[in-house]
Order: C-alpha cells, then sequence, then structure tokens
C-alpha cells in the first residue's frame, strides 16, 4: 500500500521530503476535485443538458450531508500529528472510532431522510420538472455515506505520512470513476453517473479502513453494525408509508421529519449505540455560544434518555 514519509511526524522534515510532501499534499487535492467534478462533465457529453441538470440536482442534496465530517476533518491532522509521533495507537484507535461512529449516525439519519423522501424533496425544491432526479439522488445515498466516513479517516492517514499512497487510492478512484461513467452514462443517464460516483467512493473509504488497519488502527472499533442496520432498516420501513401516503410534498417532509427525529434518535440510545455519558461529554465540551443551550436540551431529555440507556445495558 505504500510507506510514510522517513522521520518522525511533528518533526521537521529534510526541504526534498517537505517539498514531496507539499507537492503530493497538493496533486491529492487537485484529482479529488476531479474525482468530485468529472462525473457532472461526462453526463452532459453523453447524455445531454436534461440528464445533467437532474445529476446536478441529485449531487447537491447528496453532498450536503458533508457538513459535519468536513468540520471534523479540519481539526483531525494535527490531534493525530501528535498520537502517532507517540506511537499513542489505543488513543488513535479510540478517538477515530469514536468520531466515525457518530459521523456515521449522524450522517445515516440525514441521508435515510433524503432516501425516502427523495422525491418530495427535489419537487420542492427544485420543481416539479425536477423529478427525475429522485432515482439518482438515492443512488447517490450509499456513496455520499462512505465518503463521509472517509472524510474523517483521510486525515489521520496524511497525519501518519502516507500521502503518496493517499494520492494513489484517490488516482485508482478517479479512474474507476471516469471508466464507470464511460460506461453507464450513454446507457443510463444521470442514473449511470450514480452508480459510478456511489461505487468510487465506497471504493475510497474501504481503502482508507485498510492503510488504518495496517497500521494497527481500527476506524470501527465498538461499533455494531448489526444494531446500526436494524435502527436504520426499522426507520426506513416508518418513514416510507408517509412518504406514499402524504401527497403534499411539504407536509411529507414536516410530518416525515418530526416522525423520524423522533424515532432515530430514540433508537441510537434504546440500542446502546451512543450512551448518555457520552453526550454529556460531548455537550460540556460545546464552545461558548453554544453551551448554554446545549445544557439545557440536556436536562430536558435527560431522563428519557437515561431510561432508554438503562434498557440498552439490560
Amino acid at each position: 500500500l505504500g510507506r510514510p514519509l522517513d522521520g518522525e511526524i511533528g518533526m521537521p522534515l529534510p526541504r526534498r521530503e517537505l517539498f514531496q510532501f507539499g507537492f503530493s499534499s497538493m496533486a491529492y487535492a487537485g484529482i479529488a476535485m476531479t474525482l468530485y467534478s468529472v462525473d457532472v462533465v461526462l453526463v452532459r457529453h453523453f447524455a445531454g443538458d436534461q440528464q445533467t441538470g437532474l445529476y446536478a440536482a441529485a449531487v447537491q442534496w447528496s453532498e450536503f450531508v458533508w457538513f459535519l465530517p468536513i468540520a471534523i476533518e479540519g481539526v483531525m491532522l494535527q490531534t493525530t500529528a501528535r498520537l502517532w509521533s507517540q506511537g499513542q495507537m489505543d488513543e488513535i484507535t479510540q478517538l477515530v472510532s469514536r468520531l466515525v461512529r457518530y459521523v456515521a449516525l449522524t450522517t445515516a439519519f440525514l441521508l435515510l431522510f433524503v432516501l425516502v423522501f427523495s422525491e418530495q424533496i427535489v419537487t420542492l425544491y427544485f420543481g416539479p420538472e425536477f423529478n427525475g432526479a429522485a432515482v439518482p439522488l438515492q443512488l447517490l445515498v450509499p456513496g455520499a455515506f462512505a465518503f463521509s466516513l472517509a472524510r474523517v479517516i483521510r486525515p489521520v492517514i496524511q497525519a501518519r505520512g502516507w500521502v503518496m499512497t493517499l494520492l494513489k487510492v484517490v488516482v485508482a478512484a478517479t479512474v474507476i470513476n471516469i471508466a464507470l461513467n464511460v460506461a453507464l452514462v450513454p446507457l443510463w443517464g444521470a442514473v449511470g453517473a450514480s452508480v459510478a460516483t456511489s461505487v468510487s467512493f465506497i471504493g475510497v473509504t474501504i481503502a482508507y479502513v485498510r492503510l488504518l488497519q495496517v497500521e494497527g488502527a481500527r476506524a470501527f472499533q465498538g461499533f455494531s453494525g448489526g444494531r446500526f442496520i436494524v435502527l436504520c432498516t426499522a426507520t426506513v420501513a416508518v418513514l416510507v408509508p408517509i412518504a406514499w401516503t402524504i401527497r403534499s410534498s411539504l407536509m411529507a417532509l414536516v410530518t416525515g421529519g418530526f416522525i423520524a427525529l423522533g424515532l432515530y434518535w430514540a433508537g441510537v440510545f434504546w440500542l446502546g449505540l451512543i450512551r448518555v455519558r457520552e453526550l454529556e461529554q460531548i455537550v460540556n465540551s460545546l464552545p461558548g455560544p453554544l453551551h448554554r443551550p446545549g445544557i439545557k436540551l440536556m436536562r430536558l431529555f435527560q431522563p428519557m434518555l437515561i431510561r432508554l440507556d438503562a434498557i440498552a445495558l439490560g
């Protein structure tokens, strides 16, 4: 898979290796931008402006869920660089696995809502003429979920010094994405582009997880995949009848939103995917303007959350 740059992370690098690190980082950023945008160009070339509009609408709503992993991504590089330099593998595993779990649960909640109410979302936001974007949007959901996890893991790998390997991964993903787009877009238009994008994003995430495993860090330590699947399945099963029976797009979204919010997050604590003590730590660490409202909300829901947590422990 490659090897890290020589020298300890956090220590000054020789000029040649510093240049290599900087060049690799810039090349990675450039290729990553290609990965994010080349599909739109290929859809326009092979399928025309109408399919391009549908696909661009789907992409816009699939990527809005990345706000949390992008925020985490910005602080992970410096934090994990110190841990790598000190050889604290257990601490790296605990940090990464906890953040991956939080991002997975938050992103899944948003994307499940998008998955079920895709038609209502694109109709209300873009207009009835964009109904054809609903299926491409649904097919983008697996890739958007996977890449939200990749965004958390990537800076951890970069902090270890595996910049050239990250570059190789994103180049391979871009090549796969282009090849799949060339094969699928002429046949399926925006749907084919969505399949290509999801496959390439999932491949990137698998590669990143594998890179961490090589170094002994476990991104999913303590994460119950079985309970997570049960939570997602139950949420979808409850929301689908709402999407099918309520004709008004706005009413369906409002009703489904409130039900999803209560059902999903109650399930998170009932299944023990997050403990109350973890939530208390998160609330206590909120910055100034958010700290007081967070404490008030925590006190409001704490009795119910404690009962759910007790069921999970039982």
